[in-house]
């Protein structure tokens, strides 16, 4: 079919947030449901990326989620890169993606 090869969700937050999350005060949902719309942002969660089996391993992800981060650094100045990974995978592409916008990464 033509439909979307992958897809990332990432979560737009504030610092005080980040650390809430990062201190497991919060849970994924809560993290989403207190991020309002018209604040500046100062991190940003990278929560998931679902890439087809046969495109896997090509770097699509990366460059989706980098491609996101330069969009909302336009308006927003991001200092920080968070996750909750779960999978080898899953560090080292964040990892990848933190290194590639120069930006720290913290993990849950």
């Amino acid at each position: 079919g033509n439909g979307p090869v992958a897809w990332i969700l990432v979560i737009p937050a504030t610092a005080e947030l980040m650390n809430r999350f990062l201190n497991c005060e919060i849970s994924e949902k809560e993290l989403f449901e207190l991020t309002q719309p018209g604040i500046t942002y100062e991190a940003l969660y990278l929560c998931s990326a679902l890439v087809l089996p046969e495109y896997r391993r090509k770097g699509i992800t990366k460059r989706l989620a980098i491609n996101a981060i330069e969009n909302i650094r336009k308006t927003h100045p991001l200092k920080a890169i968070f996750v909750w990974a779960f999978s080898r995978e899953g560090v080292l592409a964040s990892e990848a993606i933190a290194g590639s916008v120069s930006l720290p990464l913290f993990f849950r």
